[in-house]
């Protein structure tokens, strides 16, 4: 219980401050998407060799050992595999920098394209607009922003 916990009301109805709205789309995202409710640790390979989790660079390439150990990075990217009923994958690109950061937008089995759902900072680059795999956008600085995958 101190200050960092502690919500600020009286932000309530005020632009840019209140947080109902935003909270409201994270949690339709969570309905919608069953690899956001997870029942187990994911694993990187299923049994029948699929994925359930792919880290990625900002190039799109899959991490490999030298990247999980840069002490100095600050972003991250991953695409969720869709689980039981849901429509589709999800790719979750946060940057934890000062600076803007680009990324190329994921490459998955069937995708046809990405849409932005979900962005904790305006993305010029993509106001609900169809992202291809292996379009660049620019990650805002100190941002997370969730794509949803439609598959073909």
């Amino acid at each position: 219980d101190n200050e960092t916990g502690w919500v600020k009301w009286t932000g309530l109805g005020q632009p840019g401050e209140d947080m109902v709205g935003f909270i409201g789309q994270l949690a339709a995202l969570r309905r919608t998407y069953a690899q956001l409710r997870p029942r187990h640790w994911l694993r990187g390979a299923r049994p029948d060799g699929t994925r359930e989790i792919v880290w990625l660079t900002p190039g799109g390439s899959e991490m490999g050992e030298q990247d999980w150990t840069f002490p100095e990075g600050r972003f991250v990217s991953y695409v969720l595999a869709p689980v039981e009923d849901a429509p589709g994958p999800l790719y979750v690109v946060v940057n934890g920098t000062v600076e803007p950061i680009e990324f190329t937008m994921a490459h998955w089995p069937r995708l046809k394209d990405w849409r932005l759902q979900i962005a904790t900072v305006r993305m010029k680059d993509a106001p609900g607009a169809a992202q291809t795999p292996g379009d660049r956008l620019s990650a805002p600085p100190r941002s997370v922003s969730v794509f949803a995958g439609e598959l073909q």
